[in-house]
């Protein structure tokens, strides 16, 4: 199923779903919206490697799990295998970087998900590890709001920085959704 402008797109075999809310979301890039009624309706689109659960509990989601090291600065994420974007592109450690990358950037609205972490690193198609300058105890609660972008179709659609919603530069990903979610 296809959201554009709160109305269902469908496709054959699929059922109309429709979505309401008080205020208008303010694009679709998740790493440039920090307006809490977008990033809401993105959670529907867009995933992070761990969120909360239905208990409010830390949970993986693009992740399946991860582990710190002794002294809690090197954070190792196990990443699920087989998950794919909308598009059919295979999401993989590549995304994860690419997306750190964009999002650590001064100029993302969404650049707090990563404050502390200095570095990441690709250890192989499904493990990634992020080291960070000190011990950073609330690191996979900042990760529930870092959502994984699709490299190759965001360089496609000449997106690869990110900006804000409100900037005077037009933004691609701002205007249209490649996520791992379940809805597109």
């Amino acid at each position: 199923v296809a959201i554009a402008g709160g109305t269902a797109v469908t496709s054959a075999g699929a059922k109309d779903f429709r979505f309401a809310h008080s205020a208008d979301i303010s694009g679709v890039d998740p790493q440039s919206n920090s307006i809490k009624n977008t990033t809401t309706f993105l959670e529907n689109i867009y995933e992070s490697l761990v969120k909360y659960d239905d208990n409010l509990k830390l949970a993986p989601q693009l992740a399946t799990s991860w582990t710190v090291n002794e002294d809690a600065t090197v954070w190792r994420f196990n990443l699920r295998k087989g998950v794919k974007f909308s598009n059919g592109n295979a999401f993989n450690a590549d995304d994860v970087i690419f997306s750190w990358q964009r999002q650590s950037t001064t100029e993302c609205p969404m650049n707090f998900v990563y404050q502390g972490v200095t570095g990441a690193r690709k250890i192989d198609d499904f493990t990634v590890e992020f080291t960070t300058a000190a011990p950073n105890p609330i690191l996979l609660n900042a990760l529930t709001s870092g959502y994984m972008l699709d490299k190759e179709w965001t360089t496609q659609i000449g997106s690869e920085k990110c900006i804000g919603a409100s900037a005077d530069t037009v933004n691609p990903a701002n205007v249209q959704a490649m996520g791992t979610g379940p809805f597109m």
